[in-house]
């Protein structure tokens, strides 16, 4: 558990969002998606959430490309992650995309299925296409209290030690602290 620690803190040192690049990314620039364009707060409380530590920082809502995407290719909407913003290496002109499924309705962490979490994936990588690249590690964002939980599920139903998957389960405040909390000397 401790590499992974040191893997999670290097990583998180490393990145910063972007909301510039998240509001001109490739996936929303034709005006039938703009509406897609949503405050993270608001998208959080729309999954059962609460905003804080969130204010006005925007994201893409992935459902909303999909939903209208199959509209408009007149099919059934798939599975897709919840959110997507851009994220920008602190030392290095490199950009990803970040996918993120919040999960704070989840009271049993045994529904989670493995076939649906790639699926999500899978098609959020699809719809947003490849520029920026898409980052090859997805959070999934759980209530504090099931987190631990939803670490071991997920590790049992990937038949890899936790450390080794691309899936990070996590809550709200170490995302923001992740991504969007700008520290001194960074």
């Amino acid at each position: 558990m401790a590499s992974r620690k040191t893997k999670t803190k290097s990583f998180k040192s490393e990145w910063i969002y972007k909301e510039a690049a998240t509001i001109s990314h490739p996936a929303i620039s034709n005006p039938q998606f703009h509406r897609c364009l949503i405050d993270f707060s608001f998208l959080v409380v729309q999954e059962g959430g609460t905003p804080n530590p969130f204010s006005e920082e925007k994201t893409i809502s992935v459902d909303c490309l999909e939903v209208t995407a199959a509209q408009n290719e007149k099919r059934p909407p798939r599975k897709t992650m919840d959110a997507a913003f851009v994220i920008e290496h602190l030392r290095k002109t490199v950009r990803r995309t970040v996918l993120v499924e919040f999960k704070f309705r989840v009271r049993n962490v045994e529904n989670l299925r493995k076939q649906e979490i790639e699926d999500k994936v899978k098609n959020s990588k699809m719809l947003l296409g490849n520029e920026p690249p898409v980052l090859h590690r997805y959070f999934f964002i759980f209530k504090e209290g099931i987190k631990h939980q939803a670490i071991n599920r997920i590790s049992r139903i990937f038949k890899k030690p936790y450390n080794e998957l691309e899936y990070e389960v996590t809550d709200l405040p170490a995302l923001f602290e992740t991504f969007f909390k700008i520290t001194e000397g960074g």
